[in-house]
């Protein structure tokens, strides 16, 4: 079943410059404490620890001479030098475009970055990459290396939100590696917050459903995924709503109780068709639900509103999902015709036209037609391993 994912977190760093200094320092180790930094640049302990607790501004030129001090630019530490790479970076996670780029510029980052704050924004944003590449071990590497930085900022300087948004990266990777070490603790570390955070709340509920599923506690799924809908709906984003809703659909979907994903798919598709990607996924498992329940003319005319959706290529081939529209409409009308368009449409993977080309082995085998059963199965086994059912597997 295919589902709907949570994007990967950003984090942007607070403009506490009092803090960012306090935070090199205690890298520097003891040569800087506040009596150490206010002789070198000529200042006050006492002036000196106001400005860094923001309660007086710094002048430039004291800048200029902390700068000097931590034998760094005066751009690095205002961090200005990287502003216009953090900027392209955070596009292009925004549009989806370039990862490897995004990866280049992510690893660069890590390797300038000073204080925790920095070392974990970076640190998160790498990891960000790790993911968008289908490098999962990494990224759950990366991230759990951020999780210490971020931990740190939590209990040192009561800031918990690069802490949410790395613990629900580190979501993501459990859920797709199926490894849940150290969960627990992250969720203790989290839950204070999620009551003032409903977005975060809802996601790290479907998470926590996806790993309950996994784990072959459904009873426990069902109520994550609800108490993730109730979480949606506080936080008023229609479409964010409507993903949940089509999110549970699947849950039920697996759970073969077909009618209550019908509901919840009837529900989430109105939302999802401004944005036609979605709408195509959402389509083609509302029809694998109503084909289980045989409402075969319902299915129908759905897979022919699909056809008419015109999707983003930046967020995967529309082909692909146009493609198993058509072989289910196959499968409905019992009729190999869609389906043998599929094996000849472009931008379609070979994963997706084996379905095809097992469809028509099962048909034309049906119909005891060998010579076309034996033409279809040669064409199943050149672009995958075996011939089975198909509305059940989970690439389709």
């Amino acid at each position: 079943m295919k589902t709907f994912e949570p994007d990967t977190q950003s984090f942007v760093i607070p403009a506490q410059l009092g803090q960012r200094i306090m935070e090199i320092m205690e890298e520097k180790g003891r040569a800087f404490t506040q009596q150490a930094l206010a002789n070198r640049i000529g200042m006050n302990r006492v002036t000196l620890s106001k400005k860094l607790h923001g309660e007086r501004e710094f002048y430039l030129f004291e800048l200029r001479r902390i700068a000097d001090a931590f034998h760094i630019s005066l751009e690095r530490l205002l961090k200005a030098d990287i502003a216009e790479e953090e900027a392209e970076l955070e596009e292009l996670f925004k549009t989806h475009t370039d990862f490897f780029r995004a990866f280049d510029i992510a690893q660069k980052l890590v390797h300038l970055a000073i204080g925790i704050t920095e070392r974990g924004k970076s640190l998160n944003d790498l990891g960000r990459a790790f993911y968008y590449l289908k490098k999962y071990d990494e990224a759950y590497s990366v991230w759990k290396e951020c999780y210490l930085y971020a931990k740190q900022l939590s209990e040192q300087y009561r800031d918990s939100n690069l802490l949410m948004r790395v613990v629900s990266n580190l979501m993501l990777t459990y859920t797709v590696r199926k490894e849940y070490s150290n969960l627990a603790e992250m969720i203790t570390q989290i839950e204070p917050a999620l009551s003032n955070d409903p977005a975060r709340a809802a996601f790290i509920n479907y998470s926590l459903a996806l790993i309950a599923e996994n784990q072959g506690n459904s009873d426990e799924a069902r109520t994550k995924y609800q108490k993730s809908l109730e979480y949606y709906s506080i936080w008023d984003s229609k479409n964010d709503l409507a993903r949940a809703w089509h999110n549970t659909a699947t849950f039920e979907y697996r759970q073969s109780n077909f009618e209550v994903a019908e509901r919840y798919f009837e529900m989430a598709l109105p939302l999802l068709l401004p944005k036609a990607q979605d709408a195509l996924v959402c389509i083609k498992e509302y029809s694998k639900a109503l084909i289980k329940l045989g409402k075969y003319d319902k299915a129908d005319q759905l897979l022919h509103q699909g056809l008419t959706l015109q999707g983003d290529e930046r967020f995967g081939s529309p082909n692909i999902y146009r493609a198993k529209l058509q072989i289910l409409l196959s499968i409905i009308k019992n009729d190999p015709t869609y389906a043998k368009a599929v094996l000849n449409m472009d931008n379609v993977n070979d994963k997706t036209k084996s379905f095809a080309a097992r469809f028509l082995f099962d048909f034309y085998e049906s119909k005891d037609d060998s010579s076309q059963a034996i033409h279809y199965y040669r064409i199943v086994r050149q672009l995958t391993d075996g011939v089975g059912a198909i509305i059940d597997e989970e690439d389709f």
